[in-house]
């Protein structure tokens, strides 16, 4: 989108924040040191495995809500390099 296109772009792993998924998820922010902790590599034991088709990871969840849950600790990041900022 243009109206991104001076933002950097950070790829997470939501099992990087406590989950048991991989899920990577692209986030921008014009923080200028926004720590986010490195992205996480498919057969890594931070996470659960999920081959297409099977019932874990995002695909295993309920219902949309649950498919799209952002993990607490990720939002308790995002919360906190803005309250640096604002300071």
């Amino acid at each position: 989108m243009r109206f991104m296109a001076d933002r950097p772009r950070h790829t997470v792993t939501y099992c990087q924040y406590g989950d048991d998924r991989m899920k990577p998820t692209d986030l921008w922010t014009n923080h200028p040191a926004p720590a986010f902790r490195p992205m996480c590599k498919n057969g890594a034991p931070c996470h659960e495995a999920a081959p297409r088709g099977s019932k874990t990871g995002t695909q295993g969840r309920k219902n949309a809500m649950e498919r799209s849950r952002i993990p607490d600790e990720l939002c308790r990041h995002i919360v906190e390099i803005c309250e640096e900022e604002a300071n």
